[in-house]
């Protein structure tokens, strides 16, 4: 079993602090470095509807022509987005401001993987030793340097749940006020990211399971917690009914991202050349087609067209579904090297997920429910590097876990003497 070490609390804080310094040093100088050239980025969905919502306070129009009020994306992202521009104006001032932005959020990834990790039983040379990984792991560049997805503010809500979990696993409550703040924070995590909803789903099951005083306090917690959620969502939930006509409780683009992964192209990977002709963000016959059907009546019929297709090869359906789990965990990637060591990444971080397991199993267990929830949705669509990259930072923890075992194991066994003073060090 696993014990963390115990770290003052100010030791913590300033190893935490160099690291995000590191990490937004290192973030910062290649934004400078290697300056956008934002004629060949074109603004994506989620800065069109951030542009939008500062021009108009509207969330709208994240397509290549106007389509109106819009739940392609959720909500909390690009209002932060609209936010920034609403202070910075447009052009390529705001667009700098984006990736400081983005900067500091990831940084933060770094800096509070550290903490975390003591919270998770790691002790403290393994800790720092996934936390310092961070630093330098970029593995989804315009993403991470640009801030055009959501995908670094939900790395740093995946922390806090995995936080909220770790704490509540070690001292479980079902006193009806600890529901009502849990529902609550989980209402906004999946207003923030709804392809959470099955790991949070999970870990509420995995909650239910642990000791309790009776099935009705249980019941009654679960009612409350869910009732809380709800709350949350339920403004967004009545906008979406009032300006798009359904009550779409997350987002509405599942019908198209469903039929840009399974069709007669068979394209894979965000890598291929023509695998979004037909998105609406860059096909403008298609954009008009949401704006007269309506998103939602437009992603209906995707949906259903999409299913057919299905039905009709389920052998193809198959493929390409394997192929989208391969590429989850086993990345593409046009350079050879890089590609080598995404997939070295990962078999490092399931051999060290292993040793975490038979250490600390509570631990083991919040990852592997990580692991297994976490990509379910991303099975169902076309491989892009910003789909993993929330989850990246348990994978670094893993392979850190695993070095860190390694490391102490060959120490032992080549250098007895100095392994037990090294550990010795540690402990003091």
């Amino acid at each position: 079993m696993l014990i963390a070490t115990c770290v003052p609390g100010k030791r913590v804080v300033a190893v935490s602090v160099l690291l995000f310094i590191l990490a937004f040093a290192l973030r910062v100088s290649l934004v400078v470095a290697l300056p956008a050239d934002y004629r060949l980025l074109p603004p994506r969905e989620m800065e069109r509807v951030a542009k939008s919502w500062a021009d108009t306070g509207s969330l709208a129009n994240p397509y290549a022509t106007p389509t109106g009020p819009t739940a392609h994306v959720a909500p909390v992202y690009p209002v932060l987005l609209g936010t920034i521009y609403r202070v910075y104006g447009t052009g390529s001032k705001e667009r700098f401001a984006q990736s400081i932005f983005s900067c500091v959020l990831c940084a933060l990834r770094s800096a509070l993987v550290l903490p975390l990790a003591l919270v998770l039983g790691l002790t403290w040379r393994r800790a720092v030793l996934a936390a310092g990984l961070n630093v330098p792991y970029i593995s989804a560049f315009n993403t991470e340097l640009h801030g055009t997805w959501e995908a670094p503010l939900a790395t740093l809500l995946l922390i806090a749940l995995v936080w909220i979990a770790s704490r509540f696993s070690q001292r479980p409550s079902f006193a009806l006020k600890d529901a009502v703040l849990l529902g609550l924070v989980l209402g906004a995590i999946l207003l923030a990211c709804p392809a959470f909803l099955p790991m949070v789903a999970l870990f509420v099951l995995a909650a239910a399971c642990l000791p309790m005083p009776s099935r009705k306090s249980l019941t009654l917690w679960l009612a409350v917690l869910v009732m809380c959620a709800g709350i949350v969502l339920a403004p967004w939930t009545l906008r979406n009914l009032r300006v798009l006509g359904s009550p779409v409780i997350f987002r509405s683009n599942f019908g198209l991202e469903l039929s840009l992964a399974y069709n007669d192209s068979g394209y894979t990977s965000a890598l291929d050349e023509h695998i979004l002709d037909l998105h609406p963000a860059v096909n403008p016959e298609m954009s008009r087609r949401v704006a007269i059907l309506g998103e939602v009546e437009f992603n209906k019929r995707r949906e259903q067209e999409t299913l057919r297709w299905i039905r009709a090869h389920p052998g193809r359906f198959a493929r390409l579904s394997a192929i989208h789990i391969l590429n989850f965990w086993f990345p593409p990637a046009e350079i050879k090297m890089l590609r080598i060591a995404f997939d070295a990444l990962t078999i490092l971080a399931w051999l060290g997920w292993l040793v975490l397991y038979f250490e600390n199993r509570n631990s083991g267990l919040l990852l592997g429910i990580v692991w297994i929830a976490f990509p379910l949705i991303y099975y169902s669509t076309y491989w892009s590097s910003r789909y993993r990259y929330p989850m990246d930072w348990t994978l670094l923890l893993a392979a850190g876990v695993l070095l860190d075992f390694l490391y102490s194991r060959f120490l032992r066994s080549a250098h007895p003497g100095f392994a037990t003073a090294a550990v010795q060090h540690v402990k003091n």
